[in-house]
């Protein structure tokens, strides 16, 4: 096998694929295994249509990646030719592949195409702010309360349950860490993990019961008495309060930016689509009958193995 240093040569390509300065140099074999080549082409076209900007900003600093992508087109390539080799080969099977992969890549270069003329030229920020004024209720959050839960579930009677998140509430009161009567008695089935802390919650996210009493906790460190619920009974300690508050637009920018991106995508994809159908929906014809003949094709034999 004969590998030739070419970094510098597709690094010029990358930057500039149209550049004619470097046209002579995309033809050249960076590996070579017999009549198995690998050019400056080839992994132009393929870091092109394969990976995302941060990977091909990656190729231009370093030389890994590109070794990488040279083995896979290499492979690829290796593969195919063992597959010409083989005796029992469909080709007419295959070149339908060909023919049908070249129609999808098509369509798929059509959708990209459509997507970057409908974001050319808009102005996300200004959306942003102008949906952010429009909807200021969407980027508001209501009062909220954190707190942490210790779960004692029924599994014999109420009063047992009961008289044991009594006593578990005793030992709070004499000092013993909330975290490790959690793990010693909840029977919450995420104590391992957050050991009985639920973090910031609005109201309307919990059960009735357990909503209220924790809104009621008035004090940080307050701790309720027993709370009964469809799950038990509860001894709920307050961590935390926040009060309502506007989020700013700057802390929200962000994310409805992404919101109306991935909108306007949809709404590209599917106006493409329609609009397809539409221009060819006069001469458009569909002979459902033959579709016995699909499955006449289809089936499997006699005694020949469906796998």
């Amino acid at each position: 096998m004969k590998v030739c240093k070419r970094v510098a040569a597709i690094a010029v390509i990358l930057v500039s694929p149209l550049a004619t300065a470097e046209q002579d140099a995309q033809g050249e074999v960076i590996l070579a295994e017999g009549d198995v080549t690998v050019t400056v082409q080839d992994i132009v076209n393929y870091a092109i249509v394969n990976l995302k900007a941060e990977q091909r900003q990656e190729i231009l600093e370093t030389d890994k990646l590109l070794n990488r992508v040279t083995d896979a087109i290499f492979l690829t390539k290796l593969l195919a030719r063992q597959y010409d080799g083989l005796e029992k080969v469909d080709g007419a099977l295959l070149e339908w592949q060909s023919d049908y992969y070249r129609e999808k890549l098509k369509a798929e270069a059509y959708r990209r195409y459509t997507t970057r003329e409908a974001f050319a030229g808009v102005d996300w920020q200004q959306s942003a702010k102008e949906e952010y004024t429009a909807y200021p209720e969407r980027y508001y959050k209501a009062d909220r309360v954190s707190v942490s839960h210790i779960l004692i579930k029924i599994n014999e009677t109420p009063e047992a349950a009961l008289a044991t998140a009594e006593q578990v509430k005793a030992k709070l009161q004499a000092g013993e860490p909330f975290a490790d009567l959690a793990l010693e008695f909840s029977g919450d089935p995420s104590v391992k993990q957050n050991k009985g802390d639920l973090g910031f919650f609005e109201k309307g996210k919990m059960v009735p019961e357990f909503e209220k009493a924790a809104f009621a906790l008035a004090e940080v460190g307050d701790i309720s008495d027993p709370v009964k619920t469809q799950f038990g009974y509860h001894i709920i300690q307050l961590n935390e309060k926040a009060k309502a508050e506007q989020l700013p637009f700057e802390a929200v920018k962000d994310e409805i930016i992404a919101k109306q991106k991935r909108e306007l995508l949809r709404e590209v994809n599917s106006n493409t689509t329609l609009q397809a159908r539409a221009l060819n929906k006069e001469n458009m014809t569909i002979n459902t009958e033959l579709f016995e003949a699909v499955r006449e094709q289809l089936a499997p034999a006699a005694g020949e193995d469906e796998s």
